[in-house]
């Protein structure tokens, strides 16, 4: 027997490559949605892809309900983190627009006739699962956010610069060690970056490898035990790399929790429609646009 989920993240608010990828899944023949957080933040339908992803989120079990997650955006929108706690590196050095965008969305959620049944479903998420969703794996928005003794900080978490590279071997190494339970680890899921990317641990050489073109094919992994992986779905909403097309994750864990399957989907839709005359300030709606030509390497992740 198996277990097939699909995993996204970072939908953005943009609702119609939300509705694009939730499409996709449709056909996809899984048992249980995952996402992983930024649901909302940037984009400009803030209710329109939340009331679709509660209805998502509704129809899974309270197992699979612990792998819907809190983003950096929520949290701003939530009032729990502040404008000196986000990534201030993001659209030009400016966290205070990011934060008028989250007040915006603020506003959105306030005025709208259910505004409060959408709060009070991003309020019951967590930035990380308090209990693994499946037995070893750990899921989480950020890397950082799996702290040694299962509590996040969240303040300090999104405050301070951790290395972007975060499947590097030491920083996997550390983040490892530092599970509640790594004797039991088979995988680690997390978002945050926009960028996908897949990982499986060696433990002779104590390095995180990277997976060649895991944006191709069906990728098979066995021995989760002694060689757990690493997963970064990618981003629904805005994407960063290869381009700026959504990207989603098909996972297939056998029962034993020894072997896996992952598949990395992309997922185009109607784009012309997605900027609404407005809604953005000038200089965020371009740094928007143009994700695709970011570097992965020198941009913090928002």
């Amino acid at each position: 027997m198996s277990d097939r989920i699909a995993i996204f993240a970072d939908t953005h608010a943009n609702t119609l490559a939300a509705m694009a990828v939730l499409d996709d899944i449709e056909g996809q023949d899984v048992d249980a949605v995952w996402c992983l957080g930024d649901l909302i933040g940037r984009g400009p339908d803030p209710v329109g892809t939340l009331t679709m992803l509660h209805s998502v989120y509704q129809a899974q079990s309270p197992r699979d309900r612990r792998a819907w997650l809190l983003g950096n955006h929520e949290m701003m929108i939530l009032g729990r983190i502040l404008a000196g706690f986000f990534n201030n590196s993001v659209v030009g050095g400016n966290g205070e627009l990011a934060t008028a965008i989250a007040g915006r969305h603020r506003v959105a959620l306030d005025t709208y006739a259910r505004g409060a049944r959408l709060m009070a479903f991003l309020d019951q998420l967590s930035p990380y699962a308090v209990e693994p969703p499946r037995p070893g794996v750990y899921v989480a928005h950020a890397h950082y956010s799996l702290r040694e003794d299962g509590v996040v900080n969240e303040a300090k978490a999104y405050s301070q610069r951790v290395e972007a590279e975060a499947h590097t071997g030491a920083a996997l190494r550390d983040l490892m060690g530092r599970l509640p339970d790594a004797d039991s680890l088979r995988m680690i899921i997390t978002a945050h970056t926009h960028v996908s990317g897949l990982w499986q641990w060696d433990p002779v050489h104590q390095r995180a490898d990277a997976v060649p073109q895991h944006l191709t094919g069906i990728h098979t992994f066995t021995g989760l035990s002694a060689r757990p992986i690493y997963i970064n779905p990618g981003s629904v909403g805005f994407p960063r790399w290869p381009d700026d097309t959504p990207t989603y994750t098909v996972l297939t864990l056998t029962d034993d929790l020894e072997s896996a399957e992952v598949e990395f989907r992309q997922v185009s839709y109607y784009r012309d429609e997605l900027w609404v005359p407005g809604w953005y300030p000038a200089l965020y709606r371009e740094e928007i646009k143009r994700t695709s030509l970011l570097s992965t390497g020198s941009v913090d992740p928002c």
